[in-house]
This record gives structure tokens, sequence and C-alpha cells, in this order.
């Protein structure tokens, strides 16, 4: 159980290690930002990154989970090379489809849901920057099935310190604003879908194995449908905001989404990287279960300990790191955490309908979730702002989590500890009163910094001695503390 822990552990920070540094400079770089865009600029920014994630998705397909399954999952290398050559041809017909039709309806797409038919020409580097990206997925997939985790790590982070750096030079060198950005996005995508070409040049062969392509192309689509529901789940709100109230609020939503989001750069996203090729190589193991419920444990409890984190201090986090017209923020970035939490716990059980091979079950899933995001912020946001497409967010991945579960357990049945789940939840329920305490009864500005200070310390006290862990976890968890302060 322990070596798996730690196969895991390290696979999963050095996946998010080049994101996290790269993020890391990406976020003290914020006050940057803040005080070039204001926050109509940074509304702007946010649609057409959107539309460029739509994009990306469908011309994704879903390949590159297909191309995992069935590498990882192929008895023997002349099988992983058919994989291999099958994935990058039809990759490569369906990129360059979508491409196509998304150019064509470029003019449209910033009438419609930018509002502003002079964007047009942004939409189109949008549309283009969302293919290369498209490719380079397959990249990333490869990677992560040779658990080459050094090498996606540094191309990852060279991606993102170049991307920072280009922006720098179109914002304060070119007096470019937000366009400056995504011509920059275009530029780092460009270049590094160059690279791969020549990177996969000498593995690739025109031949196809028709008969693995429909595999790949049944155990794919029900993932694509998935993620274009996911992505109207997490993302369609902007264009909401942008309907039914103003580009401003979208930049003040969009910055408390970017702030909550770290949670999601630095634990949510480097572990469901690390887990799902993982979880696939180890299922066979007759401890498959008992490792994996463990696993989920342990994740569960870090995602909610760092969202707790968010609800105590992130009215301070705001003040530091922003200019005045986007303090408002804060209020959102608590609640969208806890969205983004429910969305991790989601993906990371899914992989019990990878394993048991019904993958169609993920895209009824993310389509009743997405339909309610949908209804849900139409009906909301209209009468309640931003609150209302906060609100709509936190129940809708909810719900998405709820109904996963259900799915995951009927095909795939693992027993997670659910009486720990419920005592920690009881512990969190504490400390959020907690706070609501001190926010509305406690006037003094020291006394409520000491005291968030304090709860957050009686919190990690309570979680290691409390039923949270077993006593052998406990041990185990001390003696690595033990460790470090030895050190």
């Amino acid at each position: 159980m322990l070596s798996h822990l730690k196969t895991l552990s390290k696979d999963t920070i050095i996946y998010g290690l080049g994101s996290a540094i790269g993020n890391l400079i990406s976020f003290l770089l914020i006050p940057y930002y803040t005080n070039h865009l204001n926050t109509s600029d940074y509304g702007y920014l946010n649609l057409l990154v959107t539309i460029q994630a739509i994009i990306e998705i469908i011309a994704v397909f879903g390949f590159n989970s297909g191309f995992l399954r069935y590498y990882l999952m192929a008895g023997n290398e002349s099988q992983k090379e058919k994989v291999l050559n099958s994935s990058i041809m039809i990759q490569s017909i369906f990129m360059l489809s979508t491409g196509v039709v998304f150019y064509i309806l470029s003019k449209m797409i910033a009438v419609v849901f930018i509002k502003d038919e002079s964007l047009t020409y942004l939409v189109r580097i949008v549309v283009i920057t969302a293919i290369f990206n498209a490719g380079l997925s397959l990249l990333f997939a490869y990677l992560r099935a040779l658990r080459e985790t050094v090498k996606f790590t540094v191309l990852q982070f060279v991606r993102i310190f170049f991307m920072i750096i280009l922006n720098i030079v179109m914002i304060s060198y070119l007096g470019m604003k937000y366009e400056g950005i995504i011509l920059s996005k275009f530029y780092i995508a460009g270049a590094t879908f160059i690279l791969m070409i020549v990177l996969f040049a000498r593995k690739v062969t025109l031949k196809i194995d028709y008969k693995l392509v429909k595999k790949i192309l049944v155990f794919s689509y029900p993932i694509l449908l998935a993620n274009v529901f996911s992505y109207l789940l997490t993302l369609s709100d902007r264009f909401f905001l942008n309907h039914f109230i103003t580009i401003a609020d979208v930049g003040i939503y969009s910055f408390a989404s970017k702030i909550s989001a770290i949670l999601k750069i630095l634990v949510i996203t480097p572990f469901s990287i690390a887990v799902i090729p993982y979880a696939l190589s180890i299922a066979n193991n007759d401890d498959f279960k008992t490792v994996f419920a463990k696993i989920i444990k342990y994740y569960v409890i870090i995602l909610f300990s760092i969202g707790l984190i968010y609800l105590y201090f992130s009215k301070e986090l705001v003040e530091i790191i922003a200019s005045s017209s986007y303090l408002e923020s804060w209020r959102y970035i608590a609640p969208l955490s806890l969205g983004h939490i429910f969305y991790g716990i989601y993906y990371a059980i899914s992989v019990q309908l990878d394993i048991a091979e019904k993958t169609y079950y993920s895209t009824i899933v993310v389509a009743i979730s997405g339909i309610a995001s949908l209804v849900l912020n139409y009906l909301l946001i209209p009468v309640m702002g931003i609150n209302g497409s906060v609100l709509s967010n936190v129940i809708a991945n909810m719900l998405l989590f709820i109904i996963m579960y259900y799915f995951a357990q009927k095909m795939y049945n693992i027993t997670y500890p659910v009486k720990s789940f419920i005592l920690f939840g009881l512990y969190i329920a504490l400390f959020i009163l907690l706070y609501f305490g001190l926010e509305y009864f406690v006037d003094d500005p020291y006394v409520y910094i000491i005291g968030k200070l304090i709860a957050a310390v009686c919190y990690l006290m309570l979680i290691l001695f409390s039923g949270a862990f077993s006593k052998s976890e406990r041990k185990i968890i001390l003696n690595k503390i033990n460790k470090v302060y030895k050190k």
C-alpha cells in the first residue's frame, strides 16, 4: 500500500511541478496584470479563452483518453505502435475538420457570444491556437503513457515561462491589452506544435488498424460529449454574465475563478494526470480497490482542507495581490473552490468507469450536470448577478459528483471509508461556522487575523488526532513530520 502511495505521490508532484512553478510565476504577476487590464479587459480575455477551450475539447475528441486506455493495456510493443499510429491519424483528421468549421464561423461567434464583431480576428486566432493545442494533447498523453514525468514537466514549464515573457513584452513594450495575451498563446502553441511534429515524425507510419480505430472511437466519443458538457458546466456562465449583466462583471467573476483555480492547478490537475494512468496500470492487482479507496480518502481530506484555507484567507489574499477594482471578487473565491473540489473528486472516481469500459456513463453524468448548469445560470444570474453564477457552479458540480459516484459504484464497486468522510465533513462544517463567527462578531483586525490563524492550527490538530485517520495512518504521518523536523 505504502509503495503505491509513494509512486503516485511522486508522479503527482512531478506532474504538478512544471505547471505549479509556471503558474506561481503567473500568480506573482497578478498585480501586474490587474494594473494593466481593467475588469472589462479581463472579461473579454476570459470570453476568448473560454471559446478556445471549447473548440480545443471538440478537436481533441477524447482521443487522448482513448489512446491512454488502449496503449497502457496493450499486450506488446507491436500493439502499442498500432495504437499510437492509429491515434495520430484520426486525431489529425478531426483537428483539421474542427479547425475549418470554426474558422468559417468566427464572425458569428464574435457577434453572438462576445457581442463585438470587431473581435472576429481574435476569434480566428483563438481557433488556430485551439487546433495547435489539440494536437499537443496527444503528445502529452504519450509522455504520460511512457511515464516520462520529467519530460512532461519540463515541456509544460518551458511553455508557461515563455508565454509569461511574451505577455509582458506584448503589454509593457507593445502597448497591447488582452489581445497581446491571446497572441502570446498563439505563438507558444504554434512553436510547441512544430516541436511535436519533429518528435513524432520518425514514429509515424501511414498504417492504420481500422478495427482498433473503431474501438478507440467507440471509447472516445462519450468522453468528447462528457468534456463538452463539462465545459458548459464550468465555463458557460461567462456568456450568461456578459448577456445579462456587464463585461466588467465577467472580469470580476473570472478573476475570482482564477484565484480559486489555484487549487485545481496545484492539486487537482496534477493528481488527475497521474492517477488515471497509474490506476489503469495496477487495476488488475488484487489489492487495487483497497489501495484506490485510501488514495481517494487522502485526496478528499487534502482538497477540503485547502478549500477551508481559501474560506479563511481569500479576503486578505485579494487585498494583497489585486488592484482595488477587483476587491469584490474575494467573496466568490471560497464557494468557487468548493465547485473545483466536487469536480476533482468526480474526475478521480471516474476511473472506475474506465476500468469497467463504461465511459458512456460519463456522458450521461456530465450531460445532466451541464444542462443543470445552463438552466441554473439562466434562472439565477438575472436575479442574483454574480452570486447566481457562483451558486449555479457549486450546485452543478455537486450534482456531477453525486451522480458519478452512483454510476461508478454500480459499474465497478469500491468500498470507500464513508464513516471517515462523514466525520471529516462534520469537522469542516464546524470550522465554517467558526469562520462566520469571526467574520460577523469580531471587529478588531488583529484579533480577527489571530483568530483565523488559531482556527487553522486547531483544524489541523483535530484532523490528525481524531477519527479521520486510523492509528497506523497517524503513526506514518507523525513519523514523516518528525523526519522533516529533524532535517
